[in-house]
Parts: structure tokens; C-alpha cells; sequence
């Protein structure tokens, strides 16, 4: 694209529809900052600011001349980064496993990784890499459970460390989902099978033929 827009919005008033949340390649969710130090911090620079404008840019131009130089040569290095197929794979398994719709998620992790790769002056992108961005790229593309108590991020976090770290594989960790949902896990399943003996067994608790004692 020729462009890049970017897009703010309180979930407080409402979530997007899926279609256009898809749309958007990367997600970050955005929090008051609790560190007193960082928080002072901005405070200065905003009183430093409001004083005087020029000074405070030009106290900050050597820091954004650097940035903007080492952005250019990560866009001029992105083209050769390179990413293994295995890596490929296991980005397409966590995608499957989050019931992500289309490939645009797969995409965009991989874009993003060899983005970040870039910047870090890297030709070959790394599980780490994946890691670092795999959230934001898919936290916004996962399917919302008002009883799911992981949020989208922790979801994502979850289903990378599965597969890039214990190195799980799909059916293992489709399993253990399976296992995790009312009705489909092991306990239920021991319910079932509880049921199904006291089916066999006749009145007080015996089963058919078993002698009852003497009264």
C-alpha cells in the first residue's frame, strides 16, 4: 500500500464487526502508564514542551534523526529477510488452532516478523521475532467468548508457546482444547461412564445377579 492508517478507539464504546477489525494488521492496546518514574517523565516533557516548543525539538532531533535513519535501512533490508518454512508452518498452526478466518492473519505475522527482523538489522527471522510480534498481529482476530477469561493477546500467547516452545503438535493441542470445553472433557467423560455402570447395577445399589446377604 501506498499508505498506512492508523486508528484509534475506546472499546468502552462498542467493538468493531470482525470484517473490519480483520482489516487492520496490527492491534495494540494502549494503558495509563503505572511506572512513577515514566509517568514524571512525561509529565516534564510535556511541561517542557508547553514552555518552549522549538527547544524541545531540537533537544529531541538527534534521537528522531537516528530512528528515522535506522527505519530506512530496515525498509531497504526488509526485501532480503528471509523466513524458514518451518517457522511458516508453525505461524499457519497457531492461526488454525485460534480459528483465525482466511490467511490474512498468516500474512501479516509473517510480514510483521520479517518487518521486525529488519529493524534489527537481521536477514532471517527467528522464533523470538515471531514471539515479539505474533500478538499484535492476531489479538484482534480471535474469536470473543464473553466465558473465555483470556483475553485475545493472552489467548495467542498461549497457543505460541504450545506449539514454538513445547513444540506440541496441531492434534496434540486440539486435544487438550477439546479437553478444556464443558461436556467434551476427561471428567465428564468419567461422569458418562460412572452413569452408565450405575445403569447396570439394579436396586440398592446392586448389580443384576449379585447376591444381597441374608436378612
Amino acid at each position: 500500500a501506498s499508505f498506512i492508517m492508523i486508528g484509534t478507539g475506546n472499546p468502552e464504546e462498542g467493538e468493531l464487526r470482525p470484517q473490519l477489525l480483520d482489516r487492520f494488521g496490527l492491534y495494540v492496546e494502549i494503558n495509563t502508564v503505572a511506572d512513577p518514574d515514566l509517568r514524571l517523565q512525561l509529565a516534564l516533557n510535556r511541561t517542557a514542551y508547553d514552555l518552549n516548543p522549538e527547544e524541545f525539538y531540537a533537544s529531541a532531533r538527534e534521537d528522531q534523526e537516528a530512528l528515522k535513519e535506522k527505519l530506512l535501512k530496515a525498509k531497504a533490508l526488509v526485501k532480503e529477510v528471509q523466513v524458514d518454512r518451518d517457522l511458516r508452518i508453525k505461524i499457519s498452526t497457531v492461526c488454525s488452532l485460534l480459528d483465525i478466518d482466511g490467511i490474512r492473519g498468516d500474512m501479516v505475522v509473517v510480514r510483521t516478523a520479517k518487518a521486525f527482523a529488519a529493524f534489527d538489522g537481521r536477514t532471517e527471522v527467528t522464533e523470538d521475532d515471531v514471539g515479539r510480534i505474533i500478538g499484535l498481529c492476531l489479538g484482534h482476530r480471535t474469536r470473543k467468548d464473553p466465558l473465555d477469561p483470556l483475553g485475545g493477546v493472552m489467548k495467542v500467547n498461549a497457543v505460541f508457546k504450545r506449539i514454538f516452545k513445547d513444540g506440541l503438535t496441531y492434534e496434540a493441542v486440539r486435544g487438550m482444547q477439546a479437553k478444556s470445553q464443558p461436556g467434551k472433557g476427561g471428567d465428564d467423560k468419567k461422569k458418562e461412564e460412572g452413569a452408565e455402570e450405575d445403569g447396570k447395577e439394579g436396586r440398592g445399589g446392586l448389580k443384576p445377579g449379585q447376591w444381597r446377604g441374608l436378612k
